[in-house]
């Protein structure tokens, strides 16, 4: 072998691979260099777009110029022109710049891509161009055919290479690096390939041959050398830079990442244009778009209403301008808009990404729609609570360090003012009486905690009249326009004492007589029973019973026997001692106690007693004669029990009465106590729960505020066949005594609910059934569970069940009573005191026991509205029981006056014969449904 077949074997294989390693580190910068220049931030990128679009201009020059010096043929070696030469590497570098900066763009239609890739290959083509227009020494041919398929392919694989950059844009990781790396190698032995096709097709003729002999290598061998040597170091280095850069660009979009998606509140990324780059996952759930679909979207179009979009958009471009110019400010509370096109309250906030070039602008958004919910519940008990304060009935006092800051209408109207402002600036303690200052400075001083547990306090103030009045005042502290100061409500109780004061009067007094009745006698005889066991002395106790009253009062009427009551009591009072106790218990029967006395004394006031009687009555000019009828027991010889005293001067009574009346009688346990008619009464007792000779007949109730029936009360009645239609007045007391009460309550009251289902059943309208409980069923330790069991057996629902009980009920032990209201309450069955004020003498029970109706006495109702004293009375009592929110019905309705009297004054149901008396079952259907006007139409 020859030295020129030497050369010219070695020049091409050496320079070949050369070729081949330039063309593929070229490759790779051209793959990789768009994702680094969208990554890039600042100077940065611009060290990247300008350091990257050299070397690789320079890599395009070197591929040819390596080439061109590969080629040798017919013994001729090529020279150049350096002028042209430069030239070439000029229009090299300056195709890689139009490349790179047509490249580097968010979004790229493949129209784009193409342009891009065509552009690039026109580029290399040039450089080829201008190279080989840059030989000397030789003739230029062209083969066309070739060099149409050079440039043909050439065109495809810078095509190519754009479409491949673009793909290669997304997130670095390890598989997306190797990928590249085989596209490159791939690549650029194409790009080798291509570029000696493209030698192939040129055609040089030596202007002046030089012979193999005397061949040497001339100074453009070492040129291409040197370049290939340069062109290497350079896009090597280019390379190791972007390896580096890919790993931090990997960190940072790993730290972003995870940061952006782990925020609870929308993160959107935008760029100058409002395109959205980043779409973090709260962003995703909070808008309903899905990141691909929201990437590269207007995003005021995309999240905003119309409305909205144009603005935003504006303010986006003006902020971009000028980054000192936040149209958006710190936050903006605006309205956002779902995918499903609903709109919610959003939290804006936009910023300005420093030193990012292009542009970059970051929305912080947050769904308030709770907080919002939160701010309009605020308001909305704001606004309450000041229109409740406003307009409260009660009057509210707002005050620091006692004086006055601030009154409602309610406050200035309880102290006589005409208008708030009148109290404004003064001292509350200026209202309050001398005697109670105490108590409130202790309101105004105490700390919050000693406040907040401690219960109302009573407090006596004046108007501004002068006037005194009774006021319930509880004071907490709260917050006013920013200071803690004290807020007083209080409440004008002095009807309310009054009233209590009333019922207090009622509790212990005969309303009648103004005797004490028999609560305040049970409570006296005791104090006077121990004394005279400690002195060692004796004591008589007198049952006195008028005799023929019941005919007198049946005759001539309630009123005159009321007349002949007062002016018996003042024949009773008269006919005492200083110290002795006289108290009229019910009707025509009185009690006397006679302390420090012995039978023969008791037997002298006796019948100075009888003999003060025995004179004429003159009431309402009608002369009339009664005889008193007296029972005595000794105190300690018959019993030292006031209760069983009473019983024995009782049973002594009833023998004055056997024994012909208007006389008296000492009990003597020897002889018979019972009458021949209660025992009669008795037995047919038992007769009568064996053979069912009770039946039940029914009184409606109805409500004053709606008109309809509201329930209706089961009374007994006794048809029996040897003593006819018997009173429950007298029947009921003994089967009390008896204990027959617990089985004849048990029948009213199942008998009572099963009618009260048939009426369920039949359809017509549900009202409540009242039965009477009497002392001594409330007695019996199973009475919850036997009506339980009557309600369970009949089917009929506890809410449709009211049980009246009396005030002798609560007089008993109050734990036991309230535990067994308690226990009835829960299955949902209401509890009624019937007869209220005629019996137990403390109103505690009214606020300790779960009750719900207060039955007014027939004997409160009857002289309405006629007497003052009643109407007081059952003023008093409606108020009272409004204030302890319990239903009030009046019993023993007769008139119309009545009737209307009560409704006037608030009371909430009636019953009585002015409505309908009782009634047998078959005749209650007629009427249930049916309003009081029906009822009084058809009285009329």
């Amino acid at each position: 072998m020859n030295q020129s077949q030497t050369l010219m074997q070695y020049y091409p294989i050496g320079l070949i691979v050369i070729c081949l390693i330039i063309s593929v580190f070229a490759s790779y910068i051209a793959l990789d260099l768009p994702r680094l220049l969208l990554a890039a931030r600042g100077k940065a990128r611009r060290y990247w777009f300008f350091g990257g679009s050299l070397a690789l201009g320079f890599g395009l020059w070197a591929l040819h110029v390596i080439g061109t010096m590969a080629y040798r043929r017919e013994g001729g070696a090529a020279d150049y022109y350096l002028t042209a030469l430069l030239s070439s590497l000029f229009v090299a570098i300056l195709v890689a710049f139009a490349c790179i900066g047509l490249s580097v763009r968010r979004e790229l239609s493949v129209a784009q891509m193409v342009r891009n890739g065509l552009l690039l290959g026109l580029g290399v083509c040039g450089t080829h161009a201008a190279g080989a227009l840059a030989l000397d020494q030789a003739r230029i041919a062209y083969s066309p055919m070739l060099v149409c398929v050079a440039a043909v392919l050439t065109l495809l694989v810078c095509v190519s290479m754009q479409i491949l950059a673009y793909r290669f844009r997304s997130p670095v990781s390890p598989l997306n690096r190797l990928v590249k790396a085989a596209c490159s190698l791939a690549m650029g032995t194409i790009i080798a390939a291509v570029q000696y096709v493209g030698m192939i097709a040129l055609r040089l003729s030596p202007l002046a041959s030089v012979s193999m002999e005397e061949f040497k290598p001339n100074v453009y061998f070492w040129l291409a050398i040197g370049v290939a040597g340069w062109s290497i170091l350079v896009l090597g280095i280019v390379m190791l830079c972007a390896n580096f850069a890919d790993r931090r660009i990997a960190q940072q979009v790993a730290l972003n990442g995870s940061l952006i998606e782990a925020a609870s509140d929308c993160i959107v990324v935008i760029d100058a244009y409002g395109r959205i780059m980043e779409f973090n996952p709260a962003a995703e759930r909070i808008f309903g778009h899905r990141r691909e679909e929201a990437v590269g979207r207007f995003m005021p179009e995309l999240l905003f209403t119309t409305l909205l979009s144009d603005s935003y958009g504006e303010a986006i471009a003006r902020y971009v301008r000028d980054p000192a110019d936040n149209p958006f400010g710190e936050r903006t509370e605006t309205t956002g808009m779902r995918a499903d096109g609903t709109m919610f309250p959003l939290e804006l906030t936009v910023t300005r990404i420093r030193k990012a070039d292009p542009p970059i602008l970051v929305a912080f958004m947050r769904d308030i729609t709770e907080r919002r919910r939160a701010e309009a519940a605020l308001r909305e008990s704001e606004e309450r609570y000041r229109k409740l304060v406003h307009y409260s009935p009660d009057p509210v006092i707002v005050h620091l360090n006692g004086m006055i800051l601030f009154v409602n209408s309610a406050a200035a109207e309880t102290l006589g003012a005409k208008d708030p402002e009148e109290l404004m600036g003064r001292f509350f303690s200026d209202f309050i009486h001398p005697d109670d200052r105490e108590i409130a400075e202790f309101g105004l001083h105490a700390p919050p905690s000693r406040l907040s547990e401690s219960g109302p306090a009573e407090l006596r103030c004046y108007k501004l009249s002068g006037e005194l009045i009774d006021l319930e005042v509880k004071s907490i502290f709260v917050k006013w326009n920013g200071r803690g100061v004290m807020q007083t409500i209080a409440r004008d109780v002095t009807a309310k004492k009054q009233a209590a004061q009333t019922i207090r009067q009622m509790a212990y007094y005969d309303r009648l007589t103004g005797l004490p009745n028999r609560n305040l006698f049970l409570e006296l005889v005791h104090g006077h029973l121990k004394m005279c066991e400690e002195g060692g002395s004796e004591a008589a106790l007198m049952f006195i019973d008028l005799d023929r009253f019941k005919t007198i009062n049946d005759t001539l009427g309630h009123h005159v026997g009321d007349e002949l009551l007062k002016a018996f009591s003042c024949v009773l009072a008269s006919s005492m001692r200083k110290g002795d106790i006289l108290s009229r218990i019910a009707g025509d029967e009185f009690l006397v106690l006679v302390p420090g006395t012995t039978e023969a004394e008791a037997a002298d006031i006796a019948r100075t007693i009888l003999s003060n009687a025995n004179m004429p009555f003159k009431v309402e000019g009608i002369s009339l004669i009664v005889t008193p009828s007296i029972g005595i027991s000794m105190f300690p010889k018959d019993s030292e029990d006031a209760e069983e005293l009473i019983k024995y001067a009782d049973a002594a009574m009833y023998r004055t009465k056997e024994l012909g009346k208007n006389g008296y009688s000492f009990y003597d346990s020897n002889v018979r106590t019972i009458s021949s008619r209660e025992m009669q009464l008795e037995q047919g007792l038992h007769k009568a729960l064996e053979q069912d000779e009770f039946l039940l007949h029914y009184q409606p109730r109805y409500d004053l505020h709606s008109g309809r029936i509201a329930g209706v009360e089961a009374l007994v009645r006794w048809h029996s066949p040897e003593y006819g239609v018997v009173s429950p007045a007298e029947f009921i007391p003994l089967a009390e005594e008896s204990g027959l009460i617990v089985p004849i309550g048990e029948l009213i009251l199942r008998k009572a609910c099963e009618q009260n289902r048939r009426w369920i059943d039949a359809g017509y309208p549900p009202v409540r059934m009242a039965v009477n409980l009497s002392l001594v069923q409330f007695r019996q330790t199973h009475l919850v569970d036997r009506i339980e069991q009557v309600l369970r057996e009949t089917g009929l629902p506890g809410e449709l069940l009211e049980l009246e009980i009396t005030e002798s009920v609560a007089s008993q032990n109050e734990r036991a009573v309230a535990e067994r209201l308690q226990a009835v309450k829960a299955r949902g069955i209401t509890v009624s005191i019937d007869d209220f004020g005629t019996g137990y003498s403390s109103l505690s029970y009214l606020r300790q026991y779960p009750l719900d109706v207060l039955k007014i006495d027939r004997s409160f109702i009857r002289n309405l509205p006629h007497s003052s004293d009643d109407t007081a009375i059952v003023q008093a009592i409606i108020a009272m029981a409004h204030s302890l929110h319990l239903s009030v019905c009046a019993e023993g309705v007769e008139t119309k006056e009545q009737l209307d009297f009560l409704r006037e004054h608030g009371c909430s149901e009636v019953q009585g014969y002015y409505l309908s008396k009782p009634r047998p079952a078959e005749e209650i259907e007629t009427i249930l449904g049916t309003t009081i006007a029906s009822r009084i139409e058809n009285a009329s």
